[in-house]
């Protein structure tokens, strides 16, 4: 309803189609089993959610649209909104509705979805102040109730307070310790722990991505360590005292023997099952690599 009052005056800003076939997949639930609400329910969540994750993966990108700065880039870049905005929108609704092992895939991508939502809204903006100058006005004013109303200052506030107390943690931790590879492997795992039990803190994610970007730059300046033939038994790797483990799939936080100390700061497993075993879960980083191959 807010998107309609605030998008009808632009071309093309609401996906009708998405929104009608979304709706025949609640309802489908319910004809299936003729009103059984538990059911019904269930059934729908089912269908609803299947029909998300497969248009999360073909809906087009900004790229997709070429940057000419015209009225007809901007009616594009506002559907490319629009379509975006819905989609965050609904999977929240439903992430009730899933199994546990589909939380991670929604949390990824719905930060996914904000990420390039951003970069969509950064071409977009001066376009709409140009060509809907007066549908930019009224979304604005719009957004500045919204905001009180629902008191989104103070969840803000709130979300800024846990950031700030994970970064204070990390700097008290590791600034007095001597930089190296090592512990800054260790300090971006501990982040990428605390982003999974927090995975909705869209500044806590930014940072992380920043960090990981500037490590792997820094990690491809090291010369490849050439470890003891026996650690090549022991792909599977986690460090003692957390509770993720690790494959050597390009993870920037994958535990190397660099130095005969290393080796027994790091737990070795053949196989992510001997891992799992000692109640070990995939780190953050090689779940959503795994997700892009």
């Amino acid at each position: 309803m807010t998107w309609f009052f605030l998008g009808i005056t632009a071309t093309h800003a609401f996906p009708g189609s998405i929104v009608t076939s979304l709706i025949n997949y609640l309802f489908s639930g319910f004809q299936t089993h003729k009103w059984k609400l538990n059911k019904a329910f269930d059934q729908s969540l089912n269908f609803i959610w299947q029909e998300v994750r497969s248009k999360l993966h073909n809906i087009p990108s900004s790229e997709s649209v070429i940057a000419t700065g015209d009225k007809i880039e901007a009616r594009k870049l506002n559907k490319l909104d629009s379509e975006y905005w819905l989609f965050v929108r609904i999977t929240e609704l439903i992430t009730a509705g899933v199994n546990v092992a589909d939380k991670d895939l929604i949390d990824w991508k719905l930060s996914e979805l904000d990420e390039q939502r951003d970069i969509i809204n950064d071409r977009l903006q001066p376009l709409k102040k140009r060509y809907y100058s007066l549908l930019s006005t009224i979304q604005d004013v719009w957004h500045s109730c919204y905001a009180v109303f629902t008191l989104e200052a103070i969840r803000r506030e709130k979300g800024f307070k846990i950031i700030e107390k994970i970064l204070t943690d990390l700097l008290i931790a590791y600034i007095a310790q001597e930089p190296s590879k090592e512990n800054i492997q260790e300090m971006l795992e501990v982040l990428d722990e605390k982003l999974t039990k927090n995975p909705r803190l869209k500044t806590l994610y930014q940072t992380s991505r920043l960090l990981n970007w500037v490590y792997s730059y820094i990690g491809n300046l090291s010369t490849d360590v050439d470890e003891d033939p026996i650690y090549k038994d022991y792909p599977v790797r986690a460090r003692h005292g957390k509770n993720c483990y690790h494959l050597p799939n390009g993870c920037s936080q994958y535990p190397r023997v660099e130095k005969p100390e290393h080796r027994e700061k790091i737990l070795f497993f053949k196989t992510s099952q001997e891992a799992k075993a000692q109640n070990l879960d995939l780190c953050g980083s090689c779940k959503r690599i795994l997700k892009l191959e």
